[in-house]
């Protein structure tokens, strides 16, 4: 099963960042209720090392991380790319981060070394947009459309499963656990 842990955003927030994606006349919006950030992306998966997984992610007991919004970028391959917001990497987020990346790897889950970027991709792109989809999005980056966003406590760790069909990436939610907040 593939499968990804992330944080997913308020429905408030993320119909705000659908709807401001939306105006960039560009890419595919990724719908709001896909929107979050990637903690990890586990691949295809057996049921079984989940299974192990959502143990170990019982077991962890972290603050919720502050998500402070950056600049937008474009990540991603040539083949890929997404248009994304950026995200600041607090040390509670990266803390977080590593925690997963720990257990997913104590269950047996192997995952190559990369860097943590964190961020949320709004629009996904393909290599057929070419220069002109990009130049419409440094239009909308340099328009402010993105700015003014204010942070947001991310409440809760998931692990999805992603099932990809013919309209793109679809995400259902495994399971959840509570992150701490901050009084």
């Amino acid at each position: 099963m593939r499968a990804f842990v992330g944080l997913p955003l308020p429905d408030d927030v993320a119909d705000d960042l659908a709807r401001r994606a939306a105006g960039a006349g560009a890419g595919r919006v990724i719908p709001a209720e896909s929107l979050h950030l990637t903690l990890a992306f586990l691949d295809d998966q057996p049921q079984h090392l989940l299974a192990a997984l959502g143990a170990e992610l019982d077991l962890i007991h972290a603050p919720a991380p502050v998500l402070r919004w950056g600049a937008p970028d474009f990540l991603g391959s040539p083949r890929n790319p997404v248009f994304a917001l950026m995200v600041e990497a607090d040390p509670a987020l990266v803390a977080l981060q590593a925690r997963v990346i720990r257990a997913a790897r104590d269950t047996g889950i192997a995952l190559p070394a990369t860097r943590f970027r964190p961020h949320v991709s709004l629009l996904r792109l393909s290599a057929r947009d070419g220069t002109r989809a990009r130049e419409r999005l440094q239009h909308f980056i340099l328009s402010g459309a993105l700015t003014g966003l204010a942070p947001v406590v991310a409440e809760v760790l998931t692990l999805y499963h992603s099932r990809l069909d013919e309209r793109g990436a679809r995400y259902e939610s495994l399971a959840d656990w509570p992150l701490e907040i901050a009084p």
